[in-house]
C-alpha cells in the first residue's frame, strides 16, 4: 500500500470511530426519551375513548345480564331503575350492535358466557383503535329507542 492509501484509510478510520460513538450516543438518548414518555403515559392514565370503553362495556353486559334473568332491558325500564341514562342506553345498545349482539337473548350459561367473551373482544378491538368511530356510527345512526 502506498502512503496515500493508508492516509486515506486512516481518515475514514475516524470517520467510523466518529460515527459509531454519534450512534451509541443516540441510542442512550433514544432509551432515556423512551422511558420518560413510558412515565408520562403512566402518569395520564388511559386515553379517554378506553374510559368510554369500559363503561359502555359494562352497560352492554348489564342489559345481557337484564336479558338472561328474564327481565325487560328496555331504556325506560332500565332509567327509571337508575341503572342507566338514556344516552348511554344508546351507546350500549350501539356496542351490542357492534358485536352483533343487539338481538340476542342467552339460553344458557354457556351462551350468556360466550357472548360476554365476545363483548370483552369488541371492547379490545375498539380499545386498538384510536377513535370510537365504529361506535359513534352505531349509535348515531341507528339507535332505537324502545318505548
Amino acid at each position: 500500500m502506498t502512503e496515500q492509501t493508508l492516509t486515506a484509510l486512516e481518515g475514514r478510520t475516524d470517520v467510523l470511530r466518529e460515527s459509531q460513538r454519534r450512534l451509541a450516543q443516540l441510542a442512550a438518548e433514544n432509551a432515556r426519551l423512551r422511558a420518560e414518555g413510558r412515565a408520562l403515559r403512566r402518569r395520564l392514565g388511559p386515553p379517554k375513548h378506553w374510559r368510554m370503553v369500559d363503561r359502555t362495556l359494562t352497560d352492554a353486559k348489564l342489559i345481557m345480564h337484564h336479558r338472561n334473568a328474564g327481565l325487560e332491558p328496555s331504556r325506560r325500564v332500565l332509567e327509571a331503575m337508575g341503572l342507566m341514562t338514556q344516552r348511554r342506553y344508546g351507546w350500549a345498545m350501539a356496542f351490542l350492535r357492534l358485536a352483533r349482539l343487539e338481538d340476542f337473548t342467552p339460553a344458557t350459561l354457556e351462551d350468556l358466557d360466550r357472548a360476554v367473551k365476545r363483548l370483552e373482544t369488541t371492547a379490545e378491538r375498539l380499545r386498538g383503535d384510536d377513535d370510537l368511530t365504529a361506535l359513534r356510527v352505531r349509535a348515531h345512526a341507528g339507535i332505537r329507542l324502545k318505548r
